[in-house]
This record gives C-alpha cells, structure tokens and sequence, in this order.
C-alpha cells in the first residue's frame, strides 16, 4: 500500500533559485534522475505549484506525491533545503500525509514576511 503526503516549500526569490539548482545537484550527485525541482520533470514526479506571496515570497506545493524518507529523490531534496538555509537563505517545509498524526514542519525561519504552517481542522457538514 502507498501512502501519499502534500507537501510544501515556502522561501523568498533568490532562495528559489538557489534551491532549484542545489536540489538538481544533489540529485545529480547521488545518482537520481527524477527530481523535485526540475522545471521539465519526467511524469512520475510533477513541477511543484509556485505561487507568489507579496514581494519575494514563493510558495512551492506538491499534492499526493510519494515523498518517503527513503527516497533518493526525497534525500536529495532534504539536503538541497539544508545547504541553502545554511548558505543563509530562509526556506521553510512542511509535509502532510493521510493520517492526522503523519505531518512535518520545521517552523518559521526568519528573513521571509509569509509563513506556512500545518494546521489540523475538522469540518461539519449536512448531507
């Protein structure tokens, strides 16, 4: 059985750029192919969403992806986040998955005036 996550990036401008590149190079370095960021992706793993947010913010979405830890592709991506926040650049991430108790987030990094975080909701409804 596989289970499927949303999953989403928020950073500034430059930020996006510098992650595009680094999560291509890691990919790269590790042998993968299909990558997360690439603007031409084969069709098992789309381009994320990007959506602007005020002046430089970018909000890049995925929705029902695979995005498990083992993954070369999730590796990759994992560690391109890391090496451009340690260059300095905010990136912040959250993954959601189907169960209420399966999400990540990593918090607010500072330097960006738009944030994302998880939130947990419970919708009533008539039929």
């Amino acid at each position: 059985m596989s289970f499927y996550s949303n999953v989403s990036i928020m950073t500034t401008k430059a930020g996006e750029q510098r992650l595009r590149a680094e999560a291509d190079a890691a990919a790269t370095a590790i042998g993968v192919t299909r990558k997360w960021l690439s603007v031409n992706p084969d069709e098992e793993i789309e381009s994320p969403k990007a959506t602007k947010y005020g002046e430089d913010c970018i909000l890049l979405e995925w929705e029902w992806v695979k995005f498990y830890d083992t993954f070369k592709e999730t590796i990759a991506l994992k560690e391109a986040i890391e090496k451009v926040r340690d260059e300095g650049y905010p990136v912040e991430f959250c993954r959601t998955g189907e169960e209420t108790d399966d999400y990540e987030d990593d918090g607010v990094q500072e330097g960006m005036k738009a944030h994302i975080e998880i939130l947990n909701v419970i919708n009533v409804y008539f039929d």
